[in-house]
């Protein structure tokens, strides 16, 4: 039978691989020596030995540089705090096998869906994932020793062994990502709800923000847009998609609140409000009785409040000549000083707020699967991302089935690793990080 050795022709190391062959042969198989015996340091040298204990000659430059930085990828992964100590036992021993790989195939080193890449660096992702408290009887921990024993045994010229495993693995992972999606339903669905109450309170707010930055609301009806309007204009956001006249009838009244306190300076202005009031007044008593439940208003500083606008009604009603000039300019500047002053108040509270750092760059790029460590009451907690909102704001993140779980918001994951009290498993992969600055491969 033609293998993929034969194919190649002499653009191998015929003798070398074949000197590698037979060390996987001898090399011993990772095993589970049982819960209580001691987990055996890993083989961090082999690569290297058998770069200094090859016959003479066998290895070229180009053997060499490609010897050096596969043992630079598996020196990473043993010094990774972040990988159970069992887990880099069970990759200790395909070394030669991925070191075969590497020189079958140079791509391993510049391709990062290269099948023996992919499978390394799937298993130590897998690996991370395995949580120690729940032993070896994980059948994670099960599924990595049976792929890396499987490897060791089969691999000798057939790259499509790793795409094999690689598969088998990740069906494993997607069957656990589905159970945790059942098991987090609750959870997304009140994020769902608490992001969907957010952005609905975020609208309302510019949208009374917006009216009121002119400078031109009247004190007394700026207040009341601001605490007591905003909550039913949300509750419209909120069922828009549901009632989208009930959102409609907030904005327009609202709106012609607001422009029914402005000063009257014409007889048909005047004759407009007069018109327009009682339909006004109606849809904002409806309005505040069908929300009365929600709002925090007693009785007394709502009846202060329509006295208020009653007599700014009248006022406006009452007034029968024509702002002079001179008035007319002290108005204009009174309203763009507070209006100015508006802009300073927000400008103040953007430079307050949280800013958009390295931290928050690094939160904004996330995809679940990412790996969090929390710092807990002297223990750290990790915690996989199991689901992003579709907006972006709100993350959960549980332990690997699911279980455990805690909803986190964007810019307080962000706070926390500011402060030292979170921080990333596993930034990069690992062969992309063991690489990065290394002598090219020829």
């Amino acid at each position: 039978m033609t293998t993929e050795f034969q194919q190649a022709g002499g653009d191998l190391n015929v003798a070398l691989l074949a000197y590698l062959d037979r060390l996987q042969r001898q090399a011993p198989v990772a095993t589970d020596s049982g819960p209580d015996a001691p987990v055996p340091a890993p083989a961090r040298a082999v690569l290297r030995q058998i770069r200094d204990q090859a016959p003479a000659g066998m290895l070229t430059e180009s053997d060499n540089n490609s010897v050096e930085l596969v043992a630079r990828v598996f020196d990473l992964i043993f010094s990774d705090s972040n990988i159970p100590a069992e887990i880099r036992n069970l990759v200790a021993p395909l070394q030669i096998a991925t070191l075969k790989a590497a020189l079958i195939d140079k791509d391993f080193f510049f391709r990062q869906d290269h099948p023996a890449r992919c499978l390394l660096e799937t298993l130590v992702s897998a690996g991370v994932d395995w949580d120690p408290v729940r032993g070896r009887d994980d059948p994670l921990y099960q599924l990595i020793q049976r792929l890396a024993a499987r490897l060791q045994q089969e691999f000798d010229r057939q790259i499509a062994l790793f795409s094999t495993l690689v598969a088998d693995i990740a069906c494993f992972i997607a069957a656990e990502q589905r159970a945790v999606q059942d098991a987090l339903r609750a959870p997304i669905a009140a994020a769902l709800r608490q992001e969907k109450m957010t952005r609905a309170h975020d609208r309302a707010e510019t949208d009374v923000a917006t009216r009121i930055e002119s400078g031109e609301v009247a004190g007394f009806v700026e207040q009341f847009l601001e605490t007591k309007w905003l909550p039913i204009l949300a509750h419209a956001y909120r069922v828009q998609h549901a009632q989208p006249a009930l959102l409609e009838r907030a904005l327009s009244t609202m709106d012609e609140l607001i422009w029914s306190v402005k000063p009257k300076n014409t007889a048909a202005e005047r004759k407009e409000l007069i018109g327009k009031l009682p339909a006004m007044l109606a849809l904002l008593n409806a309005a505040l009785n069908a929300a009365l439940n929600g709002l925090d208003w007693d009785a007394s500083e709502r009846t202060l409040f329509f006295s208020k606008l009653a007599e700014r009604h009248a006022s406006n009603v009452r007034t029968a000549f024509e702002l002079s000039p001179r008035l007319q300019i002290e108005n204009a500047v009174n309203i763009a000083q507070k209006a100015s002053e508006r802009r300073l108040d927000k400008h103040a509270r953007e430079r307050r707020a949280a800013p958009f750092d390295q931290f928050a760059q690094r939160v904004s790029a996330l995809e679940p699967g990412a790996w969090v460590t929390f710092a807990g009451h002297g223990v750290p907690i990790k915690r996989r991302l199991a689901w992003i909102s579709p907006l972006r704001s709100l993350l959960i993140f549980s332990d690997r089935q699911g279980g455990e779980h805690c909803t986190v918001s964007v810019d307080e994951l962000a706070q926390m690793l500011r402060r030292q009290a979170a921080h990333f498993v596993l930034p990069a992969p690992v062969v992309d990080r063991a690489l990065r600055g290394m002598p090219s491969v020829g």
